[in-house]
């Protein structure tokens, strides 16, 4: 009975997600472009970058010829890339949060920059340094492929509602994590249900693109990503989280 409960409630927090995506798509798309930038910007970096499933990666095994001068340069692109990004993330959750709250986009929006996006530039810089150092410790392991992805999903659900912990509820980085894990370990069969959907997504965007001409096709698919798919996973987590506040029901 508890598995069929959360099924209906997990059904009824995607039909909501997907009607409001749909009614305020315009507006989550313009706040969304941004995002496909920021992930470009990557892209015109010295360092070893590539583009891979929609995705801007460094290449593992030229870490060791990086220069201190191209660290550098990577570490500021990188922190003004993820700025751009938190940004953009903290402006879709307001759409959700102004429906929930009755508050005035536009005001919102014009306060964000100091009141939210910081602290999600913040707290997205800790996820990825964690996940960076991560990858240095399994470094050449030999188990390498296949503990790297198992810990740092782990790690990535421990962090799986930060950005609506932020904006919805106000906290603060440390507290958002302490949220979003709380959010996780009740609702963990959520979590699980969204990597389905996200999945799902990325392979039906990505027969999309792969149909493309092949010099097209990563770039679509990035842009798929960025304006389309991860703002409709944003606002599906943040009506998710929205969840424990019994007049969101």
């Amino acid at each position: 009975m508890a598995v069929t409960k959360i099924k209906s409630d997990f059904t009824r927090v995607v039909e909501h997600a997907t009607e409001f995506y749909l009614s305020r798509m315009g507006m989550i798309i313009l706040f969304s472009i941004p995002c496909f930038f920021a992930f470009l910007i990557p892209l015109l970096l010295p360092s070893p970058t590539y583009m891979s499933l929609g995705g801007v990666f460094i290449r593992g095994g030229s870490i060791p010829s990086i220069t201190s001068t191209d660290w550098a340069i990577t570490a500021i692109a990188y922190l003004v890339s993820i700025f751009i990004i938190a940004d953009s993330m903290v402006n879709v959750s307001l759409i959700v949060k102004s429906k929930r709250t009755l508050t005035n986009i536009s005001t919102e929006v014009l306060g964000a920059m100091g009141k939210y996006a910081i602290k999600v530039w913040m707290a997205t810089i800790i996820m990825s340094l964690a996940l960076a150092a991560l990858f240095l410790a399994f470094y050449e392991h030999p188990y390498q492929s296949i503990l790297y992805p198992i810990v740092s999903l782990v790690l990535m659900t421990l962090f799986f509602f930060f950005v609506p912990a932020i904006v919805i509820d106000g906290h603060e980085t440390l507290n958002a994590f302490r949220a979003s894990f709380s959010v996780v370990m009740a609702k963990p069969l959520f979590v699980i249900m969204w990597l389905a959907i996200a999945l799902a997504l990325f392979l039906i965007f990505g027969m999309i693109a792969y149909a493309l001409p092949t010099f097209l096709t990563q770039y679509t698919l990035l842009l798929f990503n960025s304006v389309i798919i991860l703002p409709f996973l944003l606002v599906l987590s943040t009506q998710m989280y929205m969840e424990k506040y019994p007049l969101s029901k």
